[in-house]
Parts: structure tokens; C-alpha cells; sequence
């Protein structure tokens, strides 16, 4: 910048002396031409020297601002590109690293993608594998419904195929939902012990329709509306006759009714012996107090209760008695040779009849059962009527 400076000085100067040469090479050098004052035109040519110099040093002056305004310019131009080129680096730099992690992104997505679809196909199969073995559970199930209690077996059928129907059209989540609910709702009813309403299909005869109490899957008995019976029991044998529908005989609910008699009658003694032995000075200590009443009116229920069951316990002593003596009779011992008889003797001598060694100790099961759910406070009537009723299918 300093040469190129000096150059445009020298130049400058260069024409100041040119100038200067050819002012003096016009001057009037003829005597007789020239002024009285000699230095007049040295003066004016210096004072257009020195104009022309101050132009010339302006014009310098200027053209050095301008050379240096540029490169100002240029300098301050060079650093913003620099400051550019580094922060278009720097943002290189960060997309050369937003891309690498990109890619370990995707190949860690696509790795997880592949493994998802890798499960996805396994538990695909297994699904398969269910649906195969549902059906196939179906099948066997459809194949097995006539060896159910025969009141669900139509029941069975439509709940049947209702699932079959929900695996097909659904999937196998929904197909196995419906077969373990189809399970869950006939172990239910295979276990409870209900009064109804419903038709039956005797083993000789048409449709019934009877009140019927069901125990479980076990047995069932219903009553039509003139009064005849049916039993359901099962047969012993497995498959399609493994239950079978019987008319029962009026005598058996007679008897059942007879015995719901007698145990009504001793209730009421049961009554009346706690009431006699209560102490009546009770009343006047409790007085108004409800609390106290209260309290000893649950005593003396409690006390009617106990004493009920202790003469029930001997009623059912007395009937198992009976049976058990029946079984001895079967078995080929005499009259005589039989414990308590007693009980015998005021026993009608129509009544007297031997009966079969199997029914006999068939019905001293019964009466063992009828204890039993009589003691776990099943209906006195229910537990009667069952017990008469197996009684009487038997006999």
C-alpha cells in the first residue's frame, strides 16, 4: 500500500514539473514584451503551482481515505467471513454428527423393528397353536355333551357353538375367553343347588314342564302341576346314559311330607319345654330395658334351637336305626337276632317285608347323606324330599 502511494506521488509531481517547464518556456523573454515587474509572473505561475499542488495533494489525500475506507472494508469484511466460515463449520460439524447418530438411530430402530417382527411371527404360531388345540377342544367337547346332566345338554349345544363361532369370526384371545367362560358357567351350575322352573324329557314320554330343585350335577327331582314326579339320578354307566329320567312314585314326597310333620311337631314341643322352664323373675329385672329383652329373647331361642336339634338328632338316629336293620335283615339275620328291636315290633307287619341287600344299604347311604346336609342347614324339606325320593327310586 505504501509503494503504491509513493507512485502516485511521483506522479503527482511530475506534472507539477511539467507545468512549471512549460509556463517558463512561454514566458515573454523579449526586453522589449516585458513587464516593469519581473516576479508578477513568478507569482502567478507559483500561485497556480501551489494551487495545482494542493489539488494534486487533495486528490492524494482523498485516494489514500478511499484506500483506506476499502481496506477497512475489506478487513472487516475478511473477519465476518471468517466468523461465516466458522460457524458454517461448526454447523457442518454438528450435521456430520446429528447424521452419525441418525444412523445409529435407525439401524438400532430397524434392529428393533426386525426382533418385534421376529415376536410378532413367534406369537403368531402360538396363536395358531391355540386356535388348532381349541378346536380341536371344541370338537372333543361337542363329542361329549350327551354325558352331561341332561337338563344343560341343549344349553351346552348353544354355548357351544357361540364360542366356536367367536373363535372364527374373532380371534383366538376371544375364542379362548368364551371356551374357559363356557367351563366356568357349567362348573358353576354343575355346584349349586337351585329351584326352578323347567322342562324335562322322561326316559318313556313327552316333554314336561316341572318345578324342579336341582342339586348340582348330582340328581334333581321336579313336581308338574298335578302333582306327579320326576327324579334325575345318575345311572353308573359313562357316555350317553350315564343320567336317566324317571317318574317317582307320590309315596316318596308323602313320606318326605310326614317327616316334615314330625319335625315341625318337634319344634313346637321344643318350645313349649323351654318356655315352661323359663324363670319368669327375668321379666321384671329386665323391665324396660330393650337391650336386656332383646338379649334374653335370643337366649331362649338359642335354648329352642338346641333342644329342636337334639330331638331331631334322635329322630334321625331312630330312622338310620330302622335302615341299618333292614340291611341285617337282607343279609340273612333273624328277627330276633337284630339290635333294638323294639323298633321293629311297632312296625306294621305288612311293612315287615324283606327287602334286596343292595337297596337296603344303598338307603342307609341316604339317610347318612340326609344327616349330613341336614347338620350343614341345608332346607329341612329339600333334604327330605331328596332323601325319600332316592329311597323310593331305589326300592
Amino acid at each position: 500500500a505504501m509503494s503504491r502511494l509513493s507512485g502516485t506521488f511521483a506522479i503527482g509531481l511530475a506534472v507539477c514539473l511539467m507545468l512549471v517547464a512549460t509556463d517558463v518556456a512561454a514566458w515573454p523573454w523579449d526586453e522589449k514584451t516585458a513587464v516593469v515587474d519581473p516576479n508578477a509572473a513568478k507569482k502567478q505561475q507559483l500561485t497556480a503551482l501551489n494551487a495545482n499542488l494542493q489539488t494534486a495533494r487533495d486528490e492524494l489525500q482523498e485516494l489514500i481515505a478511499k484506500r483506506w475506507q476499502s481496506k477497512q472494508e475489506y478487513a472487516a469484511q475478511r473477519e465476518t467471513d471468517k466468523e461465516a466460515l466458522a460457524g458454517l463449520r461448526e454447523t457442518q460439524e454438528r450435521a456430520y454428527m446429528d447424521q452419525s447418530r441418525v444412523k445409529e438411530e435407525c439401524f438400532a430402530r430397524e434392529k428393533t423393528i426386525e426382533d418385534e417382527r421376529r415376536k410378532a411371527k413367534e406369537a403368531k404360531e402360538a396363536w395358531s397353536v391355540v386356535k388348532l388345540t381349541l378346536e380341536e377342544k371344541l370338537e372333543k367337547e361337542a363329542e361329549k355333551i350327551a354325558g352331561n346332566f341332561p337338563l344343560d345338554v341343549e344349553l351346552r349345544r348353544l354355548e357351544l357353538e357361540k364360542a366356536r363361532e367367536v373363535l372364527e369370526k374373532q380371534d383366538e384371545l376371544a375364542g379362548l375367553a368364551a371356551y374357559i367362560g363356557y367351563f366356568d358357567h357349567f362348573i358353576r351350575r354343575g355346584m349349586e343347588v337351585s329351584i326352578g322352573r323347567q322342562r324335562i324329557l322322561p326316559e318313556n314320554g313327552s316333554p314336561v314342564d316341572v318345578q324342579l330343585a336341582r342339586f348340582g350335577s348330582v340328581f334333581a327331582y321336579g313336581m308338574n302341576d298335578e302333582g306327579d314326579a320326576w327324579v334325575v339320578t345318575q345311572t353308573g354307566r359313562l357316555g350317553e346314559g350315564r343320567y336317566s329320567v324317571n317318574p317317582v312314585a307320590a309315596v316318596a314326597l308323602k313320606g318326605a311330607g310326614r317327616l316334615q310333620a314330625v319335625y315341625a311337631t318337634l319344634q313346637a314341643e321344643a318350645d313349649e319345654q323351654i318356655e315352661s322352664e323359663r324363670d319368669e323373675r327375668w321379666d321384671s329385672i329386665a323391665g324396660d330395658d330393650p337391650k336386656l329383652r332383646k338379649k334374653l329373647e335370643d337366649q331362649r331361642k338359642a335354648q329352642v334351637q338346641a333342644e329342636y336339634l337334639r330331638r331331631r338328632d334322635g329322630i334321625n338316629d331312630a330312622i338310620q336305626t330302622w335302615f341299618l336293620q333292614q340291611t341285617l335283615r337282607a343279609a340273612g339275620i333273624g328277627d330276633d337276632a337284630i339290635p333294638h328291636p323294639e323298633i321293629l315290633a311297632i312296625v306294621p307287619e305288612e311293612l315287615r317285608t324283606v327287602p334286596s341287600y343292595a337297596g337296603a344299604n344303598a338307603a342307609v347311604g341316604h339317610v347318612a347323606h340326609l344327616i349330613r346336609c341336614l347338620t350343614a342347614n341345608v332346607p329341612e324339606h329339600l333334604a327330605l324330599e331328596a332323601c325319600c325320593l332316592e329311597i323310593t327310586r331305589r326300592s
